[in-house]
């Protein structure tokens, strides 16, 4: 048990303690009271709703200092619009949002010991209701922030001195920009239906289309420049349906000019565009899109061809269009032969006259896996445009030819094109591509070693 003398000392203890604790308490307000600065969460002033009639408002006029947006929302024919395009359609529950906070949003008064001498009061948003007696002939300007970034200073017109303070989320919502407040879906590019589909660019007009019939190696094929040659699956998946699946329609958020004038459209690109895709889907529906100039680091300035309305869209997406070389679709494997089908393969050097044979009745699995792997890793490496040569005019250096356990054959030739490259032509069909010499010099070592 404790002792009479030990609990008073503890009950003195406690005094002593309580007493220095309201002491400081004491100081520190009366320091923060002297203080010119706002360092407090809460104001000693009074606390009043800001625009108490805000359901009688009819109209109201906000400029954005910052984004540099001046727009009026006017109350017509029992909607809200927007004053300079009033045929393109609001979404009216954020105006009733916006009315909401106008109403109901606490501000509060300071006194004068709580404004700082310093005190700069640069406008960033100013709203002018029309229709409220609150504040008839008078403008709602909001200024910076206050030093516990909880809220922002904020005065009307008329009564510049008698400042107050707004809460940060409420002003957070009225600065939003005007393209948050249309009601606008873009169109939707569904990259698993796909039916056709052009690009125009600086590389000119790419076309593709999808087979009628389903294929192992590419379901797409070329309509442009490359008629018939195969797409590669894995890079049209890798540069373009990865890259926009999920990613449409595309976000009007942060930016949206409808009905913009043709000085406008000059100074975004858009009147003659970078750059084009048009999609049919399988279903019939489309989607259009024309790409402008860089708007910043993250979006170019885009529209639907036939439309006046100008957006955002990311400079990912952008440059899958602006910068795609229609060879870089290509299926770049010379020829996909089945070595199972396959009787015999011979391959001719002109120059030397040497012929080299693989039969597949006479090599083992692996000899034939290898050869047919080499054969298979042939690629083509960059495209041409010389189609008025004649291939009887082309000076051939060595021919593939297969011979299929069906009789049927098969042959390709490279003809010299310059001291780096050969043409390819297969069954006498001179083809738009190209590959390196080194290639085929290589192929040729390969089978030299399998021929000892």
């Amino acid at each position: 048990m404790y002792s009479p003398y030990k609990r008073l000392t503890i009950i003195i203890v406690i005094s002593i303690m309580l007493i220095i604790t309201g002491q400081i308490v004491y100081y520190n307000h009366h320091k923060l009271e002297d203080s010119n600065a706002i360092w407090s969460l809460y104001s000693k002033g009074s606390t009043m709703e800001l625009i108490p009639d805000a359901k009688y408002i009819s109209s109201i006029e906000i400029q954005n200092y910052t984004d540099k947006q001046f727009f009026t929302f006017k109350y017509q024919d029992y909607r809200w619009k927007v004053d300079s395009h009033t045929d393109t359609p609001i979404q009216q529950p954020k105006i009733e949002k916006l009315i909401n906070i106008l109403q109901t949003a606490s501000i509060t008064y300071l006194s004068q010991t709580e404004i700082p001498d310093s005190l700069k009061l640069p406008p960033i948003l100013s709203i002018t209701p029309l229709g409220s007696k609150a504040l008839e002939n008078s403008t709602l300007v909001i200024s910076n922030m206050n030093p516990t970034r909880t809220a922002h200073y904020a005065y009307l017109s008329d009564e510049p001195k008698k400042i107050f303070l707004i809460d940060a989320v409420s002003v957070e919502i009225l600065t939003q920009p005007l393209s948050q407040y249309y009601d606008i879906i873009l169109p939707e590019l569904n990259t698993n239906a796909i039916m056709h589909l052009q690009i125009v660019n600086t590389h000119g007009d790419i076309k593709i289309s999808k087979k009628i019939n389903n294929e192992f190696f590419s379901n797409y094929e070329f309509a442009h420049p490359f008629s018939g040659y195969a797409v590669s699956e894995q890079t049209f998946f890798s540069q373009f349906l990865n890259l926009w699946m999920g990613r449409t329609p595309i976000s009007i958020v942060n930016y949206y000019e409808p009905s913009v004038s043709q000085e406008r459209m000059e100074e975004t690109g858009l009147d003659i565009p970078q750059a084009t895709l048009s999609i049919q889907h399988i279903d019939g529906s489309s989607f259009n899109l024309a790409i402008g100039l860089k708007a910043d680091d993250f979006h170019f300035y885009a529209k639907e061809p036939y439309s006046d309305d100008i957006w955002l869209i990311p400079s990912d997406l952008a440059n899958s269009i602006l910068y795609l070389h229609p060879f870089d679709w290509v299926m770049k494997a010379l020829m996909l032969p089945n070595i199972s089908h396959t009787a015999s393969i011979e391959l001719h050097n002109y120059s030397s006259e040497r012929v080299l044979d693989w039969s597949s009745s006479r090599a083992t699995e692996q000899e034939s896996r290898n050869l047919y792997e080499s054969i298979i890793s042939l690629q083509y490496n960059q495209s041409h445009t010389n189609s008025s040569i004649l291939i009887e005019d082309l000076h051939p250096a060595y021919k593939l030819r297969w011979k299929f356990k069906n009789k049927e054959e098969k042959y390709v030739i490279f003809a010299s094109y310059d001291d780096n490259y050969y043409y390819v032509i297969i069954d006498s069909i001179l083809t738009p591509f190209l590959v390196e010499q080194y290639q085929i010099h290589q192929l040729e070592k390969a089978w030299i070693v399998y021929s000892r």
